[in-house]
């Protein structure tokens, strides 16, 4: 039925740009006087045909075919974004991307995201490849381009592709395409400073930008760029915000109070609690001043309170940063007909951040109570990862007879070292510690006050030096030939072929610290090749309307073969006025890791059945199936007026044998898969598998408008960008129901879709300032929360709405002298709080940063000075 619907689709498209082919049959041809010609041809040729993000056709830039958003330079700088993923996460076409604040739970890459794919999202530079992040798991992945590769100083525009470019690009591409273009020319030298400054003066940052160039390629023969950035920003505790302090929330629920107790709430700590035969706990502070210590919580059940520590606190909310990148590139013209060109990318980017506050510890009294404590004194547990980065593209663009030709060779690489710095102690340690002679009195102690003799108990374990986690790369080499031509000329205008060759060879090593090293966790290594050959025909059906029709075949070493087509149509009925539409195909091939014929442990899941706590092993499948996609759009774009702008495409995306890992919830709620995959006894653990899960379907709108309107002041501006999502859901096993996230956090894929997200803004510009505020919208979603009666000791299942959220920002440009610049942003103006959440992905209770920024209030202010 779903191919009956496209075809029939691709049918009328066809049907309609006849239409107006007929109409135009009987319209004589007009003749226009001859212009001559008198300025002097240039000394090298002038190319003006570039390549279009999507296309296979080089042409002139001319993108209103396709359904690209452009960011241009302009709007990068008046964003008042510091770096490259905080400029394109805030856009309304973004979520459920990886970000920093994910990085307890998940890592440390930034992605983007196309109407929340993150894996189906492909991040090019310059039209071509980057490696993946470096760190690759077999039960978890993470098949995208971390964002932080370059200086934003050194990119011109950014266009996205919000449709399926699979037939052009290969794997990845089923959501969408983000080509990060760099600047063609700098002349001179240009320095910048920053200073990022958050409420509270709270995660402080700073960076440096320099940028310098020579040469024009049109005039000169030649041109040569450099862009170097240095940034650092200190990081932001939970316990600096009061959205995310809160490891325990009290809810009133018809008269009931009810708990929702995250994951950093323990009974130990410093003075220690003390646990009875009985397992009743106990207090020194509440004993003596009826009261818990601050940062704890007495719950009560009725009979007696225990008192929790509040362990969220001193977890780092976002991690410090960092980071230092460089890019250069240059280009040199070798004849009237042939440039050469290369570019270099270098980044190295450190995130530092407190994963654990301590340890929990607990050692006998010689009553047979049990005194529960800590690792506090050894300090927090710390992590850094140190993410390096480079890519080295050297190519050719010119022309063979009527072909025009691109064709480059890059090499990448993308790689990830994780260590412990501070707080670290193994489980030989933790039973020396617990050994060690503690008393009662020496654990009644606030730690901060330990005495010698007590903090000689502690002092051999303290970590001196880093510990090796793993270290990981992922690595890209590719050689990619573009051509194409104007085969020949009809009455409506050129018909164009456009023809492309790519090889890709791709690996991944893995290597973990054999001092932490298990069976559990296995070093690895993999790689493949691929070779693809695809090519694209631009037809002009009449003077208003034309088709294109595009074919790829890829070929992999470890799985086979793959074909893809695209079908478009776009048709301009008078100047003001355009509808496009599309049908295609789409795939995305399974990480090296996922195909691996391993088993690894990373994680522990709750069994709702028996109460405890099991792990999940997780095992790669060589037998898996790439993921297949039919994505279609229709778009239009219509100019009623000199000063109005207005655009929207309805997009659709289906897909097919996705592939994942079974969520652990709907295994062990299932009695058939829970006999299959649950390994029961003492040693029990579930096995999760990588598998095809069957089907996703995604549908939206996203839509724009620009007014523009000259005044005695400046130029007023107004503009609105938004995506209305219609459907999310996927399965999450095979054969299984499908479960939507559209408006309702999914506990199977921990994510919301928003129903609706808008950015608009407001600005008035004249020749040497600029003014602009920014209102960002994200409707709120329902959740189910799982709350805790003290009392009863039952837990309680309450739907509950997060509201919606907004801020507005604000920022000022001004160029007081032509060398000078200065500009300040404000972003959350009002210093909103985000919204309780209590269903997330991360370890935080009542808090998600993937759909809100919890850095508050931030000023930006910036100085530049061109030489």
């Amino acid at each position: 039925m779903n191919k009956f619907i496209h075809w029939s689709f691709a049918a009328t498209c066809l049907a309609l740009a006849a239409v107006p082919a007929m109409a135009n049959s009987s319209v004589p041809e007009q003749k226009y006087p001859a212009v001559e010609v008198k300025d002097a041809p240039l000394e090298y040729r002038q190319f003006e045909k570039v390549e279009i993000t999507g296309s296979a056709i080089l042409a002139k830039e001319a993108k209103e075919a396709l359904p690209v958003q452009v960011i241009t330079r302009r709007e990068i700088e008046r964003s008042g974004s510091t770096n490259l993923a905080e400029l394109l996460q805030q856009l309304p076409v973004m979520n459920n991307f990886a970000e920093n604040g994910t990085l307890a739970t998940s890592g440390g890459p930034q992605s983007a995201a196309i109407h929340g794919y993150a894996s189906g999202t492909l991040v090019l530079l310059n039209g071509r490849r980057l490696p993946y992040y470096g760190n690759n798991t077999i039960g978890g992945e993470r098949a995208y381009v971390d964002l932080n590769i370059l200086p934003l100083s050194a990119i011109e525009r950014i266009e996205m592709l919000t449709d399926g470019a699979s037939t052009r690009y290969g794997s990845d591409a089923m959501a969408g395409v983000v080509n990060i273009i760099t600047k063609s020319t700098v002349q001179g030298a240009t320095i910048s400073t920053q200073l990022t400054r958050p409420a509270g003066g709270k995660a402080v940052g700073e960076q440096m930008n320099l940028s310098w160039g020579k040469g024009k390629t049109e005039i000169d023969g030649f041109n040569v760029q450099v862009h170097l950035s240095l940034e650092k920003q200190k990081p932001l505790y939970a316990g600096d915000r009061t959205a995310s302090k809160e490891a325990a929330y009290a809810l009133d629920v018809n008269g009931q109070k009810l708990w929702s107790l995250g994951y950093n709430l323990t009974l130990h700590g410093w003075p220690a609690s003390i646990q009875s035969l009985g397992g009743i706990n106990s207090h020194p502070v509440l004993n003596q001043t009826g009261r818990c210590p601050d940062q704890w919580y007495g719950l009560s059940n009725g009979q007696y309170v225990e008192c929790y520590r509040n362990a969220q606190t001193a977890l780092s909310l976002y991690p410090g940063l960092d980071k230092k990148q460089v890019f250069a590139s240059g280009e040199v013209q070798l004849d009237s007909n042939w440039r050469a060109f290369g570019q270099l990318l270098l980044g190295e980017h450190v995130q530092s951040f407190v994963s654990k506050d301590s340890y929990d510890l607990g050692i006998p009294l010689d009553d047979g109570s049990y005194a529960l404590f800590t690792s506090q004194p050894l300090g927090p547990i710390t992590q850094a990862y140190t993410n390096k980065s480079y890519q080295a593209t050297l190519g050719l663009r010119g022309q063979i007879e009527d072909w025009d030709v691109v064709a480059s060779l890059s090499s990448g690489e993308h790689r990830v070292v994780r260590e412990y710095t501070g707080g670290i102690i193994r489980s030989a340690q933790r039973r020396a510690i617990q050994k060690s002679g503690l008393t009662l009195e020496e654990l009644a102690q606030d730690y901060r006050q330990l005495s010698a003799s007590t903090w000689a108990k502690f002092s051999p374990y303290l970590q001196k030096e880093n510990l090796l986690l793993d270290d990981a790369n992922t690595h890209l080499n590719a050689l990619d030939l573009l051509a194409s031509k104007e085969l020949t000329h009809t009455d409506h205008g050129p018909i164009a072929l456009g023809l492309g060759l790519s090889w890709r060879h791709e690996s991944i090593n893995n290597f973990v610290n054999p001092l932490i090293n298990t069976t559990a966790r296995p070093d690895f290594k993999a790689d493949r090749s691929n070779t693809a050959l695809y090519g694209e025909l631009q037809i002009p059906v009449s003077t208003r309307s034309e088709l294109t029709a595009s074919l790829r075949q890829d070929r992999y070493s470890d799985f086979g073969q793959v074909q893809t087509g695209k079908l478009g149509w776009r048709w301009r009925p008078d100047s003001d006025f355009m509808l496009r539409a599309s049908v295609g195909t789409g795939f995305r091939a399974p990480t090296l890791a996922q195909m691996l014929p391993l088993t690894t442990s990373l994680s522990y899941t709750l069994d709702p059945i028996s109460g405890s706590y099991i792990p999940v092993n997780y095992y790669g499948n060589p037998d898996l199936k790439p993921e297949r996609s039919i994505q279609s759009s229709v778009g239009m774009r219509w100019e009623p007026h000199p000063t109005w702008t207005l655009g929207a495409d309805l997009w659709q995306l289906q897909l097919k044998d996705t592939f994942g890992i079974m969520a652990a919830d709907s295994i062990l709620s299932d009695p058939v898969l829970r006999a299959q995959y649950l390994v029961e006894g003492p040693d029990g653990y579930l096995k999760s598998l990588n598998k095809n899960l069957g089907r996703a379907f995604y549908q939206g709108i996203d839509y724009d408008a620009q007014w523009r309107h000259p005044t005695d002041f400046g130029r007023l501006r107004l503009t609105l960008k938004g995506t209305w999502n219609l459907a999310s859901k996927s399965q999450s096993a095979p054969q299984g129901d499908y479960q939507s996230n559209l408006g309702q956090f999914n506990t199977n894929t921990y994510t919301v879709t928003p129903k609706h997200q808008f950015m608009m803004s407001l600005g008035l510009e004249q020749s040497n300032w600029s003014v602009v505020s920014t209102v960002n919208y994200r409707s709120g979603n329902q959740e189910t929360a799982s709350l805790l009666n003290l009392v009863t000791g039952e837990y309680t299942d309450i739907e509950r709405h997060v509201p919606s959220f907004w801020t507005i920002d604000l920022g000022a440009r001004w160029q007081p002298q032509r060398q000078w610049t200065l500009s300040a942003h404000m972003a959350n103006l009002t210093d909103k709080t985000p919204p309780l959440r209590l269903d997330s992905t991360g370890v935080f209770n009542g808090v998600d940063t993937r759909y809100a920024n919890y850095y508050g209030r931030t000023l930006k202010l910036k100085a530049e000075y061109k030489f």
